[in-house]
């Protein structure tokens, strides 16, 4: 589950899981899932997501639900 931020200042859309604290940990960026089923992204929400990708610090996902 990853709770959705909002955007950085590079546009991307950010969030973070129950285990981050916000301003130390890293970063959850996320995108849209393609299935149009899917409710698009908003800050506020706790969303379920799958992890598509990583990087040294960071984590890529898309919402599943």
């Amino acid at each position: 589950d990853v709770l959705v931020d909002g955007y950085n200042d590079d546009g991307f859309l950010i969030g973070r899981t129950q285990w981050d604290a916000p301003d130390v940990d890293p970063l959850v960026f996320l995108s849209d899932n393609d299935d149009t089923s899917i409710p698009r992204l908003e800050a506020g929400q706790m969303r379920r997501c799958v992890i598509t990708s990583n990087s040294l610090f960071d984590l890529e996902a898309t919402p599943v639900a």
